[in-house]
């Protein structure tokens, strides 16, 4: 399983590539009360899509090119 972490003004965000479910995920929690994800996508069926998980993002972040180009790395190594 790959996991990329990286914060943003207002949150904490991981993502990576799952590859025994065959799927990327994404969690994100708020940097001041970050006991609860505010969103968790990519847990199980069905399997989210790199263009997916970057729509279940948008509300959050952007994914950056060098960000996309190691997901897609870490899918093609699985």
């Amino acid at each position: 399983m790959s996991r990329h972490e990286f914060v943003t003004d207002k949150h904490r965000i991981v993502v990576g590539w799952d590859p025994p479910l065959q799927t990327y995920f994404a969690q994100v929690w708020r940097k001041r009360s970050g006991l609860h994800p505010v969103l968790w996508v990519g847990a199980g069926p069905p399997s989210l899509t790199l263009k997916q998980l970057e729509t279940a993002l948008k509300p959050f972040c952007e994914i950056s090119v060098e960000l996309r180009a190691a997901l897609e790395q870490d899918e093609a190594n699985d």
